[in-house]
Order: structure tokens, then C-alpha cells, then sequence
């Protein structure tokens, strides 16, 4: 094998196994740490519930903070993928997912001031601290769907990956800037809205992850 062969191959493990571990955090952090802490109708409830299970809410800033980490890594690692094909579009995926990575770590900073200040927060402080993550959040996805549309497009214009691939991630991307835009603009409630969601959330889902899934086959097909 090359030493370009090599290379490639190290960075496509990288990005693929990152993406596959920050899935599981991201359904750990998101999907279990906060429904146990967090009720976004019952403001006394979700601050009885910080302050019964603290252990709980570090446990989830932790796991923010790794899949910041990770996406640090997909970044770069994506980046060293895809720079001797199209320095230009590997910049430009580079980039946008670094400052969509900024923005989170930016949201994350309001769960830290939740940790911080618990025992000194009123109810109504604490929702609004969860309301500026999510917020904040909402705001970097706008910016991350950019990142997978500029993915798609460089696959799309790659020979050797598949265009399959490339229409899911731009579909992917598209679908996380309009659902996320729309909710920028405050139409969070409206039940047109949660139905789009919810047709759009297998492409979301199935985009990135999918694509890291096949780097990693890829990746060890090359040892074939």
C-alpha cells in the first residue's frame, strides 16, 4: 500500500469511527442525561430534578464536551481526507464545521453556568439557561447543514465516491438549514413544522453517520 494510501486510509478511520462514537454520545448526552434532568414545560420540576441528580448534569456537560472534541477531530481529519482532490471545497468543509464546533462549545457554556450556579438558581434561571443552549445550538445547525451541502457537492464532483453518498449529504445538509433556519425565526410550535421534522429526520440521521459508516468499510476494504 502507498504511503497516499495509507494516509487516506488513517484519515477516513479517523472521521468514520469519530462520527460513530459521537452518534452514541449524542444519544447518551441529548437523548438520556437530559431527559432525565430536563422537563422544558415544568421549570420547578426540571431544577428539582438538577439539583437531586448533579452527578447527572456534569455526566452531560462531559459528554458535550467530547462531542466537541470529536467534532474537532472530524474536522481536521476530513480535511486531510479531502484536500488533495479540491483544496478550495476541503477548506470551505473545514471551516464551516470549525465554527459550527465554536458555536457549540459556546452553547455548552450555558449547561457549565447551570453547573456552576445550581444551587443558587431560581427555577426560571435555570430554563433559561436550557433555552439559550438550545438556541445557541439551533443557531450552529443552520451553519452545519452548510458543512454537509459543501460535502455533498465535493463528492458529487469526485469520481471515486459514490453519488449516492453525495445527493444524502447535500439532502442531509439542506434539511438541517431549512428545519433549523425555520426555527431561528421562532416557528418552533408550528405543527407543520414538527411533521417536516419529523419526515426529514432520516436523511439528517442517516447522512453523516451513513457516510462515516462507509469510510470505515473503505477503509478496511483497502487492507484487501
Amino acid at each position: 500500500m502507498s504511503t497516499n494510501s495509507l494516509h487516506l486510509r488513517k484519515q477516513a478511520l479517523t472521521f468514520g469511527w469519530s462520527l460513530v462514537l459521537m452518534a452514541m454520545l449524542a444519544g447518551l448526552g441529548y437523548g438520556y442525561f437530559r431527559g432525565l434532568l430536563y422537563f422544558p414545560t415544568e421549570a420547578q420540576a426540571s431544577l428539582d430534578a438538577h439539583l437531586t441528580h448533579t452527578s447527572v448534569l456534569w455526566a452531560e456537560i462531559a459528554t458535550w464536551f467530547f462531542i466537541f472534541l470529536l467534532d474537532l477531530l472530524v474536522a481536521w481529519s476530513l480535511f486531510r481526507f479531502l484536500s488533495h482532490r479540491s483544496l478550495f471545497w476541503a477548506r470551505t468543509i473545514f471551516y464551516t464545521r470549525l465554527i459550527y464546533s465554536f458555536i457549540l462549545l459556546f452553547a455548552i457554556g450555558q449547561l457549565f453556568r447551570i453547573g456552576m450556579s445550581l444551587s443558587s438558581l431560581s427555577a426560571d434561571e435555570l430554563l433559561a439557561f436550557r433555552l439559550a443552549f438550545d438556541q445557541i445550538w439551533i443557531s450552529g445547525l443552520v451553519l452545519f447543514g452548510f458543512h454537509l451541502m459543501s460535502l455533498g457537492f465535493l463528492c458529487w464532483k469526485l469520481a471515486d465516491l459514490p453519488n449516492f453518498w453525495a445527493i444524502l449529504l447535500f439532502l442531509a445538509g439542506l434539511s438541517y438549514t431549512l428545519i433549523n433556519g425555520l426555527k431561528v425565526l421562532g416557528l418552533n410550535e408550528e405543527a407543520w413544522l414538527v411533521s417536516l421534522e419529523a419526515v426529514l429526520a432520516v436523511p439528517m440521521t442517516v447522512g453523516e453517520l451513513g457516510f462515516g459508516i462507509w469510510a470505515l468499510w473503505w477503509a478496511y476494504k483497502k487492507l484487501e
